[in-house]
Protein backbone atom coordinates (compact mmCIF):
# COMPACT_ATOMS: atom_id res chain seq x y z
CA UNK A 1 0.00 0.00 0.00
CA UNK A 2 1.07 3.08 -0.63
CA UNK A 3 2.01 5.97 2.52
CA UNK A 4 -0.93 7.20 4.24
CA UNK A 5 -1.29 11.25 4.11
CA UNK A 6 -4.02 13.50 5.09
CA UNK A 7 -4.18 15.61 1.70
CA UNK A 8 -4.96 18.84 2.07
CA UNK A 9 -4.38 21.12 5.49
CA UNK A 10 -6.72 23.44 6.64
CA UNK A 11 -6.10 26.82 6.63
CA UNK A 12 -5.74 27.01 10.23
CA UNK A 13 -3.17 24.50 10.43
CA UNK A 14 0.04 25.95 11.34
CA UNK A 15 2.28 22.55 11.73
CA UNK A 16 0.72 16.51 3.28
CA UNK A 17 0.22 2.19 -22.91
CA UNK A 18 2.09 1.62 -23.83
CA UNK A 19 1.64 -1.46 -26.08
CA UNK A 20 2.52 -4.43 -23.92
CA UNK A 21 5.21 -6.15 -26.65
CA UNK A 22 6.27 -2.80 -28.23
CA UNK A 23 7.80 -0.88 -25.65
CA UNK A 24 7.63 -4.00 -23.05
CA UNK A 25 7.20 -0.79 -20.65
CA UNK A 26 4.80 -1.88 -17.62
CA UNK A 27 2.43 0.40 -15.43
CA UNK A 28 0.42 0.24 -12.66
CA UNK A 29 -1.61 3.43 -11.69
CA UNK A 30 -4.59 3.76 -8.76
CA UNK A 31 -7.16 6.52 -9.32
CA UNK A 32 -8.99 7.82 -6.18
CA UNK A 33 -11.84 10.02 -6.63
CA UNK A 34 -14.28 11.72 -3.98
CA UNK A 35 -17.30 13.61 -4.91
CA UNK A 36 -19.76 15.70 -3.61
CA UNK A 37 -23.45 17.35 -5.06
CA UNK A 38 -23.69 14.07 -7.71
CA UNK A 39 -26.77 12.06 -6.77
CA UNK A 40 -27.20 8.24 -6.97
CA UNK A 41 -23.19 8.37 -7.27
CA UNK A 42 -20.86 6.55 -4.83
CA UNK A 43 -19.25 9.45 -2.96
CA UNK A 44 -15.69 7.99 -3.31
CA UNK A 45 -15.01 5.32 -5.81
CA UNK A 46 -10.81 3.69 -6.15
CA UNK A 47 -10.09 1.68 -9.08
CA UNK A 48 -6.32 0.42 -10.22
CA UNK A 49 -5.38 -0.95 -13.82
CA UNK A 50 -2.44 -2.62 -14.85
CA UNK A 51 -1.10 -2.12 -18.21
CA UNK A 52 -4.47 0.21 -19.15
CA UNK A 53 -6.72 -2.78 -17.23
CA UNK A 54 -8.71 -2.66 -14.31
CA UNK A 55 -7.56 -5.35 -11.84
CA UNK A 56 -9.29 -3.64 -8.40
CA UNK A 57 -12.39 -1.77 -7.34
CA UNK A 58 -13.96 -0.47 -4.67
CA UNK A 59 -17.05 2.77 -3.09
CA UNK A 60 -18.36 4.05 -0.65
CA UNK A 61 -21.77 1.76 -1.52
CA UNK A 62 -20.07 -1.50 -1.14
CA UNK A 63 -17.13 -0.86 1.42
CA UNK A 64 -14.98 -4.22 -0.22
CA UNK A 65 -12.02 -3.88 -2.51
CA UNK A 66 -12.36 -6.83 -5.18
CA UNK A 67 -10.60 -8.23 -7.88
CA UNK A 68 -11.56 -7.24 -11.46
CA UNK A 69 -9.45 -9.59 -13.11
CA UNK A 70 -9.38 -13.69 -12.46
CA UNK A 71 -6.18 -13.62 -12.33
CA UNK A 72 -6.27 -10.96 -9.33
CA UNK A 73 -7.25 -13.86 -7.42
CA UNK A 74 -3.93 -15.36 -7.60
CA UNK A 75 -2.40 -12.53 -5.12
CA UNK A 76 -3.76 -14.17 -2.27
CA UNK A 77 -1.67 -17.67 -2.79
CA UNK A 78 1.07 -15.52 -2.01
CA UNK A 79 -0.83 -12.90 0.10
CA UNK A 80 -3.42 -14.58 1.84
CA UNK A 81 -4.80 -10.93 3.43
CA UNK A 82 -4.54 -8.96 0.20
CA UNK A 83 -7.78 -8.25 -0.23
CA UNK A 84 -8.57 -7.63 3.05
CA UNK A 85 -5.71 -5.40 3.62
CA UNK A 86 -6.73 -3.54 0.30
CA UNK A 87 -10.81 -2.99 1.60
CA UNK A 88 -8.78 -1.43 5.05
CA UNK A 89 -6.72 0.74 2.47
CA UNK A 90 -10.11 1.58 0.67
CA UNK A 91 -12.00 2.38 3.61
CA UNK A 92 -9.23 4.68 5.18
CA UNK A 93 -8.76 6.38 1.84
CA UNK A 94 -12.33 7.24 1.59
CA UNK A 95 -12.68 8.90 5.16
CA UNK A 96 -9.55 11.29 4.23
CA UNK A 97 -11.05 11.86 0.40
CA UNK A 98 -14.25 13.19 2.38
CA UNK A 99 -12.33 15.30 4.39
CA UNK A 100 -10.52 16.65 1.53
CA UNK A 101 -13.34 17.55 -0.53
CA UNK A 102 -14.44 19.67 2.16
CA UNK A 103 -11.13 21.29 2.96
CA UNK A 104 -10.41 21.85 -1.12
CA UNK A 105 -14.15 23.88 -0.90
CA UNK A 106 -13.20 25.90 1.85
CA UNK A 107 -9.83 27.07 0.05
CA UNK A 108 -12.20 27.81 -3.15
CA UNK A 109 -15.01 29.32 -1.08
CA UNK A 110 -17.43 26.73 -2.38
CA UNK A 111 -20.44 25.42 -0.91
CA UNK A 112 -22.84 23.49 -3.05
CA UNK A 113 -22.82 22.13 -6.69
CA UNK A 114 -21.02 18.81 -7.79
CA UNK A 115 -17.14 18.95 -7.18
CA UNK A 116 -14.77 16.26 -7.61
CA UNK A 117 -11.11 15.48 -5.84
CA UNK A 118 -9.23 13.41 -7.26
CA UNK A 119 -5.70 11.55 -6.72
CA UNK A 120 -3.60 9.93 -9.77
CA UNK A 121 -0.59 7.74 -8.58
CA UNK A 122 1.72 5.05 -9.75
CA UNK A 123 4.97 3.71 -12.01
CA UNK A 124 6.09 2.65 -14.83
CA UNK A 125 8.84 0.09 -15.72
CA UNK A 126 10.88 -0.89 -18.65
CA UNK A 127 11.40 -4.24 -18.75
CA UNK A 128 14.36 -4.01 -21.26
CA UNK A 129 16.18 -0.93 -20.01
CA UNK A 130 14.70 -1.50 -16.23
CA UNK A 131 13.65 2.74 -15.89
CA UNK A 132 11.77 3.38 -13.97
CA UNK A 133 9.02 6.12 -13.78
CA UNK A 134 6.83 7.33 -10.99
CA UNK A 135 3.81 9.99 -10.45
CA UNK A 136 1.86 11.27 -7.67
CA UNK A 137 -0.91 13.94 -8.57
CA UNK A 138 -3.96 15.51 -7.66
CA UNK A 139 -6.52 17.56 -9.07
CA UNK A 140 -9.24 19.42 -8.05
CA UNK A 141 -12.72 19.89 -10.17
CA UNK A 142 -10.73 18.50 -13.68
CA UNK A 143 -7.84 20.98 -12.96
CA UNK A 144 -4.37 19.94 -11.20
CA UNK A 145 -4.20 21.39 -7.79
CA UNK A 146 -0.84 19.51 -6.83
CA UNK A 147 1.73 16.82 -8.10
CA UNK A 148 4.72 15.65 -6.94
CA UNK A 149 8.06 15.64 -9.02
CA UNK A 150 10.15 12.74 -8.09
CA UNK A 151 13.34 14.19 -9.73
CA UNK A 152 13.62 17.12 -7.47
CA UNK A 153 12.04 15.54 -4.30
CA UNK A 154 9.40 18.99 -3.94
CA UNK A 155 5.69 19.09 -4.32
CA UNK A 156 4.62 21.38 -7.27
CA UNK A 157 1.83 23.65 -6.25
CA UNK A 158 0.20 25.34 -10.06
CA UNK A 159 -2.90 26.94 -8.40
CA UNK A 160 -2.90 29.06 -4.80
CA UNK A 161 -4.71 27.62 -3.10
CA UNK A 162 -2.53 24.48 -2.72
CA UNK A 163 0.57 26.45 -2.01
CA UNK A 164 -0.19 26.06 1.77
CA UNK A 165 -0.45 22.22 1.07
CA UNK A 166 2.54 22.45 -0.36
CA UNK A 167 4.51 24.40 1.87
CA UNK A 168 3.99 21.68 4.30
CA UNK A 169 4.67 18.72 2.48
CA UNK A 170 8.12 20.31 0.87
CA UNK A 171 8.77 20.52 5.04
CA UNK A 172 8.04 16.57 6.05
CA UNK A 173 10.53 14.55 5.12
CA UNK A 174 9.77 11.94 6.39
CA UNK A 175 6.46 11.66 3.81
CA UNK A 176 8.75 12.37 0.83
CA UNK A 177 10.84 9.83 1.93
CA UNK A 178 7.83 7.40 2.08
CA UNK A 179 6.44 8.60 -1.67
CA UNK A 180 9.73 7.93 -3.00
CA UNK A 181 10.02 4.58 -1.74
CA UNK A 182 7.31 3.58 -3.08
CA UNK A 183 7.25 5.35 -6.26
CA UNK A 184 10.83 3.94 -6.76
CA UNK A 185 11.09 0.43 -4.69
CA UNK A 186 7.76 -1.05 -4.20
CA UNK A 187 5.37 0.01 -6.88
CA UNK A 188 8.01 -1.62 -9.63
CA UNK A 189 8.14 -4.72 -7.48
CA UNK A 190 4.09 -4.74 -7.62
CA UNK A 191 4.14 -4.15 -11.57
CA UNK A 192 6.62 -7.04 -12.39
CA UNK A 193 4.30 -9.30 -9.76
CA UNK A 194 0.97 -8.08 -11.38
CA UNK A 195 2.56 -8.77 -14.90
CA UNK A 196 3.55 -12.45 -14.22
CA UNK A 197 0.10 -12.86 -12.45
CA UNK A 198 -1.79 -12.12 -15.75
CA UNK A 199 1.00 -12.22 -18.27
CA UNK A 200 -1.36 -14.41 -20.81
CA UNK A 201 -4.29 -11.91 -20.29
CA UNK A 202 -2.52 -8.74 -20.61
CA UNK A 203 -0.61 -9.61 -23.61
CA UNK A 204 -3.52 -10.97 -25.68
CA UNK A 205 -4.85 -7.05 -24.95
CA UNK A 206 -1.77 -6.25 -25.92
CA UNK A 207 -1.65 -7.73 -28.76
CA UNK A 208 -5.77 -6.27 -29.87
CA UNK A 209 -3.76 -3.13 -28.94
CA UNK A 210 -1.30 -3.79 -31.63
CA UNK A 211 -3.62 -4.87 -34.07
CA UNK A 212 -6.13 -1.22 -33.81
CA UNK A 213 -2.81 0.53 -34.13
CA UNK A 214 -1.55 -0.60 -37.09
CA UNK A 215 -4.89 -0.01 -38.82
CA UNK A 216 -4.97 3.16 -37.46
CA UNK A 217 -1.48 3.70 -38.65
CA UNK A 218 -1.87 2.48 -41.65
CA UNK A 219 -5.00 4.20 -42.26
CA UNK A 220 -3.31 7.87 -41.70
CA UNK A 221 -0.53 7.00 -44.29
CA UNK A 222 -3.19 5.63 -46.93
CA UNK A 223 -4.86 8.75 -46.21
CA UNK A 224 -1.36 10.42 -46.59
CA UNK A 225 -0.33 8.79 -50.38
CA UNK A 226 -4.42 10.00 -51.66
CA UNK A 227 -2.99 13.70 -51.02
CA UNK A 228 -0.29 13.26 -52.48
CA UNK A 229 -1.55 11.33 -55.68
CA UNK A 230 -4.27 14.50 -55.55
CA UNK A 231 -1.57 16.69 -55.76
CA UNK A 232 0.55 15.06 -58.44
CA UNK A 233 -2.99 15.03 -60.69
CA UNK A 234 -3.28 19.00 -60.19
CA UNK A 235 0.60 19.52 -60.91
CA UNK A 236 -0.16 17.03 -64.27
CA UNK A 237 -3.06 19.39 -64.69
CA UNK A 238 -0.68 22.43 -64.57
CA UNK A 239 1.43 21.56 -66.81
CA UNK A 240 -0.86 19.96 -69.84
CA UNK A 241 -2.95 23.40 -69.33
CA UNK A 242 0.90 25.11 -69.57
CA UNK A 243 2.14 22.76 -72.96
CA UNK A 244 -1.58 23.71 -74.60
CA UNK A 245 -0.77 27.52 -73.97
CA UNK A 246 2.57 26.87 -75.47
CA UNK A 247 4.44 28.10 -72.14
CA UNK A 248 8.41 28.17 -72.72
CA UNK A 249 10.21 25.04 -73.25
CA UNK A 250 12.34 26.19 -69.76
CA UNK A 251 8.82 25.61 -68.16
CA UNK A 252 7.84 22.68 -69.49
CA UNK A 253 10.78 20.93 -68.54
CA UNK A 254 10.49 22.65 -64.45
CA UNK A 255 6.90 21.33 -64.44
CA UNK A 256 8.54 17.88 -65.68
CA UNK A 257 10.57 17.50 -63.71
CA UNK A 258 8.51 18.45 -60.61
CA UNK A 259 5.61 15.60 -61.42
CA UNK A 260 8.67 13.07 -61.42
CA UNK A 261 10.08 14.30 -58.24
CA UNK A 262 6.63 14.10 -56.16
CA UNK A 263 5.88 10.45 -58.15
CA UNK A 264 9.53 9.38 -57.10
CA UNK A 265 8.62 10.44 -53.01
CA UNK A 266 4.76 8.49 -53.67
CA UNK A 267 6.39 5.47 -54.57
CA UNK A 268 8.94 5.11 -52.23
CA UNK A 269 6.04 5.69 -49.47
CA UNK A 270 4.66 2.79 -50.75
CA UNK A 271 7.41 0.82 -50.66
CA UNK A 272 8.03 1.14 -47.37
CA UNK A 273 4.46 0.90 -46.48
CA UNK A 274 3.84 -2.36 -48.10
Amino acid sequence: DPPQQLLLLRDDDKSSSSLLFLTVTHSLKYFYTASSGIPNFPSYVSVGLVDGVQISYCDSRTQKNIPKQEWMNEVSSEHPRYWEEETKTCWEKQQMFNVNIDIAKQRFNQTGGVHVFQLMYGCEWDEETKEKKGYWQYSYDGEDFIAFDLSTKKWNAPVPQAVLTKNKWDNDKGWIAQAENYLNQICPEWVKKYVEYGKTSLMRTGIIRFFFFVINFTGNIITLALIITAVIVLVSFVCVVGYIFRKTIRQKLSCGRFTIIFLNFKSMLLYTIY
